[in-house]
């Protein structure tokens, strides 16, 4: 793995933690 996949895999986790998380954050748009 090359450290751009690795960076994009790092966003890509906290960005579905924050929805894992937070739910009712997009469920009461």
């Amino acid at each position: 793995m090359t450290t751009v996949t690795l960076l994009v895999l790092l966003i890509a986790g906290h960005i579905m933690a924050d929805f894992y998380l937070q739910p009712s954050h997009w469920i009461s748009q």
